[in-house]
């Protein structure tokens, strides 16, 4: 926090945030019905006591499949206890303070998943809770940052400023930020920043430096470049009134503001599966990805798969719990996919009417189509332009193999392949041929989309 001129405390507490806004939001799909535990920041009915691991004398239980850090710096700050899980993984805990400078939580252990250090920062854990630790609040109700944050902003006049309003932004390029930002004393290196994938989205007048300086934006982050610094802000949701505090390099203003709230898991690649029968019976689903899954919702049994019982509205029934589909997080190598040639180039504002066109002639009824709508106009990162193709039956097949018994009798199987582009190119469009369903009918959508253009990983989602 070297530098800061504004004090940060979060006013809910976030506990185990260590890695808040260094994860991706969560994105929600569908209608999953909660459990009395169930939110989007938790896995499916967590804890879950059959994924467990031991440290020092105590039981632990996964409520997390899937988190990332993606901050070199957050992952310094974590300790390796030397401490393994009984398939090898690292065991960590929090050394240092959270995104916000507060304590951490001693019931959470953090098991790494990677094999390797991977080149781009992206380290994804396991998250596991004490067993009989009641899961705090802070957790179910996604709190694990944001909430309401007390600043007390003082001289705006240095380097690097405490705050700025969108509407200083010079030349914005993107609309979509947010109506102001905080600097969280996070600083970081250009190479970095660039690493991201983020983009000049305009510029700041600095006083105490007498020019402008580039914003560069990624994640909903923004950062103020200065030569290979990089100087990290986080946004909030309404624009602060800094104007007395730049009046006086003496006076200290107190300000309240929301920001968004990040989450330090990251529920974020989700193809759904539906099953329709003509009757109420046992199914058994298997996906045989070419990746790895990052989460399963029911739990996914690598031996057996899902076994359900499915009925002829959609529903599905498992463990005493109802659901109105079965999805699934994998990540898939670059190199078992292969990029559809053919697609639709569109901007933001022309997503929803693309869609709106194209998934009922992929196949999806009002409702799939609905839910695929809501899922992706939240998910997709901001671009000025995407490249919209359809992959074809072989490629899903070959990336993820789906093995249904009963078999099915009809399957629709979609995958949109999203890339993000910086310009408008030509691309020949897709000829679409509408399928049909007819008696036991499987309908699958989903997408693959590189939100990390350095990673070896896409998205299915």
């Amino acid at each position: 926090m070297n530098k800061i001129i504004l004090t940060l405390i979060v006013v809910a507490v976030i506990g185990a945030a260590a890695f808040s806004g260094f994860f991706t939001p969560p994105k929600e799909k569908g209608n999953i019905p909660a459990t009395a535990t169930n939110t989007s920041c938790l896995d499916e009915s967590a804890p879950i006591t059959t994924d467990n691991v031991t440290y020092q004398g105590a039981q632990y239980n996964l409520i997390k499949s899937d988190a990332h850090v993606k901050e070199p710096g957050k992952f310094a700050e974590m300790r390796n206890t030397g401490a393994v899980d009984k398939d090898g993984h690292s065991i960590y805990t929090m050394s240092g303070s959270n995104f916000f400078g507060e304590g951490t939580d001693p019931n959470l252990i953090f098991v790494l998943q990677n094999k390797e250090i991977p080149p781009v920062p992206d380290f994804i854990f396991k998250i596991y809770l004490k067993d009989g630790v009641p899961i705090p609040e802070y957790i179910k109700n996604c709190k694990s940052t944001g909430g309401t944050i007390k600043i007390v902003a003082g001289d705006t006049a240095s380097f690097p400023p405490d705050a700025f309003n969108k509407t200083d932004i010079i030349g914005l390029s993107e609309p979509a930020v947010a109506a102001a930002y905080v600097y969280n004393g996070n600083k970081t290196t250009r190479d970095f920043v660039n690493g991201l994938g983020a983009r000049n989205v305009g510029s700041l007048k600095i006083q105490a430096k007498n020019t402008n300086l580039p914003l560069y934006f990624h994640l909903e982050l923004m950062y103020l470049m200065d030569g290979n610094d990089a100087y990290e802000y986080l946004p909030t949701d309404k624009p602060l009134d800094l104007s007395k505090s730049k009046k006086s390099l003496q006076l200290k203003k107190i300000i309240f503001v929301q920001t968004p709230t990040y989450s330090w898991f990251t529920p974020s690649c989700k193809p759904a599966i539906y099953l329709y029968p003509t009757k109420k019976q046992n199914v058994n689903v298997k996906v045989n990805t070419t990746g790895f899954f990052t989460l399963t919702i029911p739990d996914y049994n690598n031996s057996t798969g899902w076994d359900v019982v499915a009925n002829p509205d959609g529903t599905i029934e498992t463990n005493n719990n109802q659901y109105p589909y079965l999805y699934y997080e994998s990540k898939v190598p670059d190199s078992k996919i292969t990029k559809p040639d053919k697609g639709f180039v569109v901007t933001r504002n022309e997503l929803p009417e693309l869609f709106s066109d194209l998934l009922p002639k992929l196949g999806l009824n009002n409702k799939e189509s609905k839910e695929f709508i809501e899922y992706w106009e939240k998910a997709l990162p901001n671009s000025p332009y995407y490249f919209v193709g359809i992959m074809d039956q072989k490629s899903i097949n070959q990336i993820e193999p789906l093995d249904i018994n009963p078999s099915p009798d009809s399957i629709i199987r979609i995958r949109l392949y999203f890339e993000l582009l910086e310009r408008a190119i030509n691309v020949q469009n897709s000829q679409i041929i509408t399928p049909q369903r007819e008696g036991f009918t499987v309908v699958e959508w989903g997408g693959m989309v590189k939100t990390d253009k350095n990673s070896p990983f896409t998205c299915s989602q």
